[in-house]
């Protein structure tokens, strides 16, 4: 529900040392890696099909947006992905990533198709 297959793959490491995996996203993109515990404890709410792949205790779900104001104006819609534990997921977007981290009642004002992510403490409006 969140823009991504009910089923993906898993790799697991062999037996005789480091093992590789190779990642990349459908379209020419940047991967964004997101360390779930520096988000002490908190989710990361994400656009809709930018979630590529994930290490360590990982919780992919969905989030449900009944705001009709910000479900259908703010650039995002009503499910998004929901990334939250204390892995580290991988996200990606194209073009130039930009990470801006918000002061307590500071408002970034951004085109509704920009946003890739932002973490469940922020608050989400239009304007």
């Amino acid at each position: 529900m969140g823009g991504n297959p009910c089923i993906m793959s898993t790799y697991t490491g062999g037996s005789g040392g480091e093992s590789y995996v190779a990642l990349s996203p459908k379209l020419p993109a940047k991967i964004v890696p997101i360390e779930c515990a520096s988000l002490n404890g908190s989710a990361m709410r994400c656009k809709s099909g930018t979630f590529l792949g994930h290490i360590g205790d990982v919780k992919l779900s969905f989030d449900l947006d009944c705001n009709p104001c910000t479900c259908c104006c703010a650039g995002q819609g009503c499910l998004r992905q929901k990334v939250e534990g204390t892995g580290s997921a991988f996200l990606f977007a194209m073009g130039t990533i930009l990470t801006k981290e918000l002061a307590e009642g500071e408002v970034l004002v951004v085109d509704t198709n920009s946003v890739v992510g932002w973490q469940d403490s922020v608050k989400l409006g239009i304007k």
